[in-house]
């Protein structure tokens, strides 16, 4: 029992001398783990070649369900704030560019992707395709944004108001009645474009964006396994935000007590140097005070024997005057607190034993 007493009163010591160093540790780990964590487990995303395009939208798209490229000659205009409200947190993302020169057919790396597609098309079809510079560029990038945020539908919007592409990343869920999984997304992008032509055409997209919601609602309610809400936050979100807190927290508290232990070591310092200029003047004073003796013996010595009186013992004087020289010597010397305070001890206790 003793021991058992002995081990834990000796961890106590420990912990109570290391715990800064402890509690460091463990905000750091936990936040390490928080973020390594999504990292192990997340699902690898599916490689495809980014377009110019893709590389702009992708990283608007993080936390943010619709991305509008700015334009001084846009040829539409779309809400941004509005079309954000009334997506909502569904999976659903809009990239759109009003530069006349997106998607431009001669921009790397449109040219190989163009004839790679149109050989399989041309392969498949006997022909080549007729839409290949548009719809290359567009299929691509939305492949790409989708392949990105792959449990997602995506579209995207042309420079011209009335051109627009769809698609849904591979782990969207897929209707059980679509044989081809690619027609659904482009079915319900071409009702809503169908449903609000007379405002697409005139460069108006938000009243394509209300009209697009309603249909995407309608027909995921044929899924036997609907797409939830979009996690903007990605993977394991709660733990990264948990990491965020107890790193944040650990760290504004190791901050604060170190702050705290340094307010109080400059304090302690102050005192000490206060004490220390106490103790200095305190044996300063013993020292003089014992000077005045031997120098008052001197001056003394021609009346006492005139006198008559019986002399002190020169001895008792001769020791006086060398401890007062080492006393001198050694206050010269001395630089601690507890070297004056020997030094006024000494000096006191010489005073006691001279002769009167």
């Amino acid at each position: 029992m003793k021991r058992a007493l002995r081990l834990l009163r000796a961890a106590g010591r420990w912990l109570r001398r290391r715990w800064l160093a402890l509690a460091l540790v463990i905000g750091v780990g936990y936040t390490v783990v928080a973020f390594a964590v999504p990292m192990l487990f997340a699902t690898e995303k599916a490689r495809v070649p980014l377009t110019p395009e893709a590389k702009l939208a992708i990283p608007a798209l993080r936390e943010s369900s619709v991305y509008v490229q700015r334009s001084d000659d846009a040829a539409w205009e779309l809400d941004v704030q509005a079309a954000r409200k009334v997506i909502g947190d569904r999976p659903l993302l809009i990239a759109g560019f009003t530069d006349p020169k997106a998607f431009d057919p001669e921009r790397a790396p449109y040219p190989e992707m163009i004839a790679r597609d149109d050989k399989a098309y041309a392969a498949e079809h006997g022909d080549s395709n007729p839409l290949k510079e548009y719809d290359v560029p567009m299929g691509r990038t939305c492949e790409a944004i989708a392949a990105e945020y792959p449990d997602t539908m995506v579209v995207v919007i042309h420079p011209r108001p009335n051109f627009a592409r769809a698609c849904v990343g591979p782990d969207f869920p897929r209707d059980k009645y679509d044989d081809e999984p690619p027609h659904w997304p482009e079915g319900v992008l071409a009702s809503a474009m169908v449903d609000t032509r007379p405002h697409v055409e005139a460069g108006r997209l938000l009243p394509m964006v209300e009209e697009l919601v309603p249909n995407y609602e309608e027909r995921i309610a044929f899924f036997e396994d609907p797409p939830g809400e979009r996690d903007l936050g990605g993977p394991y979100r709660e733990l990264r935000i948990s990491g965020y807190v107890v790193g944040g927290a650990v760290a504004a508290a190791l901050l604060f007590l170190l702050l705290r232990r340094g307010f109080g070591t400059a304090s302690q310092r102050a005192d000490e140097r206060r004490e220390r200029a106490g103790a200095r003047a305190a044996a300063q004073a013993d020292v003089n005070a014992l000077a005045d003796r031997v120098l008052a013996l001197e001056r003394d010595q021609a009346r006492v024997l005139v006198g008559g009186e019986q002399p002190p013992d020169p001895d008792q004087v001769v020791t006086l005057a060398e401890g007062y020289l080492h006393l001198v010597r050694d206050f010269d010397a001395a630089e601690s607190t507890e070297e004056y305070r020997a030094i006024s001890r000494r000096a006191e206790d010489l005073l006691r034993r001279a002769p009167d």
